[in-house]
């Protein structure tokens, strides 16, 4: 298993996140409604190609910020809300961070090399969607508002 390229993770508990040393070849991680909760040590580990994060409680994504090879980053219904971690990911290609709690975006403006970036249920006001148009034209924005909480 010392070759593992791919990990992926569905509905299971993850006791450390440590033991992705063991695979020094990893390029991609998919992990979805695992029980982790501290992403902290990915910070240690080989660069990635691919990283998905769906339905994980994290909020802090700061081991990311120097995986600067990444292609694909995907951290949907987490509670993320700063993306000055990623800011130095020019590499990036597509990056979706859908249902987080996102209000600030101008930590994306840099990433040129983006195709495709999804923002669907961030409390993200139209002023902020069009500077990010602006800065970002040759991107495809996926964006549809946050439902409002009934009274």
């Amino acid at each position: 298993m010392k070759y593992l390229d791919t990990l992926s993770k569905y509905n299971t508990i993850i006791d450390s996140i440590q033991k992705l040393a063991k695979f020094p070849t990893l390029n991609a991680l998919y992990l979805c409604q695992a029980w982790v909760h501290d992403i902290s040590y990915l910070g240690h580990c080989n660069d990635f190609d691919v990283i998905q994060f769906n339905s994980l409680s994290i909020s802090d994504i700061s081991a990311l910020e120097n995986k600067t090879r990444l292609k694909a980053l995907g951290i949907v219904h987490c509670k993320l809300s700063d993306l000055s971690p990623i800011q130095h990911l020019v590499q990036l290609e597509i990056l979706d961070l859908s249902h987080n709690e996102i209000s600030e975006i101008s930590p994306l403006f840099n990433l040129k090399n983006l195709s495709q970036l999804k923002l669907s249920g961030n409390p993200l006001k139209p002023t902020q969607l069009r500077q990010l148009r602006k800065n970002l034209p040759n991107c495809t924005l996926i964006f549809e508002a946050k439902p409002a909480r009934k009274k």
